[in-house]
């Protein structure tokens, strides 16, 4: 496993094709379609507001979502900071390293901010924000 990374996937609102996402990251350079394999993706709601969570270890689901590199100018430090501020709050979310899968096929290091504590109540179907059920 890598210690170090240069990419951060994102799978709920800070997905590039989220439309609930009203303030993109800023400190990026491209962004890639992937599926973090062996992680589960849950909706959790805090504040009257539903949110995302990713629970690892989770063998025979997929997560959908996009792997996204920090900025040519810029530093994974600066990314992490950003999509923290946004909506992976370190109160709620862990951050590792794991291992990703673009469509392409490439395989990819990346972070990923994550809740081994999340309420396993209300899993999202195939493993992607965009087909979760809204009330």
């Amino acid at each position: 496993m890598a210690e170090e990374a240069d990419h951060l996937f994102v799978y709920g609102k800070l997905r590039p094709d989220a439309p609930d996402n009203t303030e993109p990251l800023g400190n990026t350079c491209g962004a890639k379609k992937a599926w973090l394999m062996g992680g589960r993706l849950y909706c959790f709601n805090k504040g009257g507001q539903d949110q995302a969570a990713v629970r690892l270890d989770e063998a025979g689901h997929a997560v959908a979502g996009y792997v996204v590199k920090a900025a040519c100018s810029g530093t994974i430090s600066a990314l992490l900071q950003e999509s923290e501020s946004k909506e992976y709050s370190p109160k709620l979310y862990e951050r590792d390293i794991v291992e990703v899968r673009t469509e392409k096929g490439e395989q990819v290091f990346t972070y990923v901010y994550h809740r081994p504590d999340v309420d396993i109540s209300k899993p999202v179907p195939k493993g992607d924000w965009l087909q979760r059920s809204q009330r």
